[in-house]
């Protein structure tokens, strides 16, 4: 760290047999420009990093790596030419090079190649790093089976991109920070997104993802716009915050295939009212809904394991309905769930809560409904004691039911499924006022 902050610094002439610049040496210096000696073989992590009046810059012909944010933050380059010699190019190397336009490959590169500025790994096939500044569109040329991690990171100026038929695999941070990113169309053979792939796309608004099995943890965190999401019959798993903060998204189908959603998946997508619960979810990560806008939640019978305030803060919903193999129940699960007037539990063995499932507001307004039997069991069990109205579910001598267009919007099964008016035992309607009515065929 050398010259490290020296923004008065200007120009520097590099002795011709200097073996190594540290981390950091000139990071936040005033240079306009360097020509690195053709002694040093590889430049370090943040070596150049934030020098914004650095325009221009010569490498070493015998360059063979580039490492970790190197020159980001070098707003005022525009384009640098990569030796044949290079090995190794961190991904990040050029961060935030707002005014980079072209990368250039010498020809001999082993490892690399550039096509019209753009970088690609030798063969073509993996594209690496997309200069901010090349264009406001973009397609991927044919041929390219994978997106590198970081590859269109910070391309803020970036409005749609068009990805092959073939194409595989889209990196982490592939698309992060693509704020102005507002349509992408992925193709069938995408199998693979890592992780965070399109953080904080402000501007994306739909995204179909037929073609995979899981969606990575905050694949689309932040995404304020996405207002549809087309998820496909197959896929098992949603990852942490995959969907967190996505606020103008109110519905969303889940697969029936599903078995997990992680934490926080949901957490302030506050547009979310409508939300159906697959069959097969056996597992909810801690605040996966909380901040929602959810009316009416039915908890089916796989569910097994529900972490801390997956649905706390949910200040819409008014009744639940918790299945029976749900033996425990964690820390603040439905807490500040003030509007519920309507509890029910499945189970005739009560589950066992930890500390703030409800909050007292909740125990006092909603009736909580038990299986015939069970209220004594109830009445002397831990949180479901301090509920004032316990009841046990008895016959209301309904044998049809008219469903009105007007009134009766849709019509579930206890353990999440839809019903319809075949449809035998205890129904949950969900009316078009909002509120919900449970019944007994």
């Amino acid at each position: 760290m050398a010259f490290y902050g020296c923004s008065a610094l200007t120009s520097v002439a590099l002795p011709a047999n200097l073996k190594r610049i540290g981390t950091a040496a000139f990071s936040g210096a005033g240079l306009t420009e360097v020509t690195l000696p053709d002694s040093i073989t590889n430049i370090e992590d943040m070596t150049f990093t934030d020098c914004t009046a650095l325009a221009n810059v010569t490498l070493s012909p015998f360059t063979q790596t580039i490492g970790s944010m190197a020159f980001s933050g070098c707003t005022a380059l525009t384009s640098i030419t990569l030796p044949a010699t290079l090995t190794d190019f961190a991904s990040d190397a050029f961060g935030d090079c707002a005014n980079l336009a072209a990368i250039n490959v010498e020809a001999g590169n082993s490892n690399y190649s550039s096509i019209d500025g753009v970088l690609f790994n030798a063969d073509g096939k993996t594209l690496l790093y997309y200069p901010g500044a090349k264009g406001n569109t973009y397609s991927v040329p044919e041929g390219v089976t994978a997106i590198g991690s970081q590859a269109f990171e910070g391309c803020a100026n970036l409005t749609s991109v068009t990805l092959p038929d073939g194409l595989t695999e889209i990196g982490s941070y592939a698309f992060g920070d693509c704020s102005a990113l507002s349509s992408i169309s992925f193709p069938t053979t995408l199998t693979e997104m890592g992780s965070s792939a399109f953080r904080n796309c402000e501007a994306l608004t739909a995204v179909d993802l037929s073609s995979l099995k899981s969606v990575p943890d905050e694949a689309f965190y932040n995404c304020t716009s996405l207002a549809t999401v087309t998820l496909p019959e197959g896929l098992t798993e949603i990852g942490d915050g995959a969907f967190e903060k996505c606020q103008v998204l109110s519905t969303i189908n889940l697969p029936s295939s599903l078995k997990e959603l992680g934490s926080e998946v949901f957490e302030g997508c506050k547009a979310l009212a409508d939300i159906t619960l697959p069959e097969n979810l056996t597992t909810i990560g801690r605040y996966a809904f909380e901040d929602c806008a959810i009316k009416t939640l039915v908890l089916p019978d796989s569910l097994t394991d529900i972490d801390d305030g997956a649905f706390c803060y949910l200040q819409s919903l008014t009744s639940v309905s918790i299945g029976p193999n749900l033996s425990h129940i964690n820390n603040y699960m439905f807490y500040a769930d003030d509007a519920l007037t309507d509890v029910t539990c499945r189970g005739s063995v009560p589950a066992t809560c930890d500390s703030w499932v409800f909050t007292s507001t909740a125990q006092e307004n909603a009736t909580l409904t038990v299986p015939a039997g069970a209220k004594a069991a109830y009445q002397a069990a831990d949180t479901w004691k301090d509920f004032s109205n316990i009841k046990e579910e008895t016959s209301t001598g309904i044998n049809n039911i008219s469903k009105s267009a007007s009134a009766v919007e849709s019509m579930y099964t206890l353990d999440g499924r839809k019903a319809d008016l075949s449809t035998k035992g205890v129904v949950i309607l969900r009316m078009s006022d909002g509120t919900t009515r449970k019944v007994i065929k």
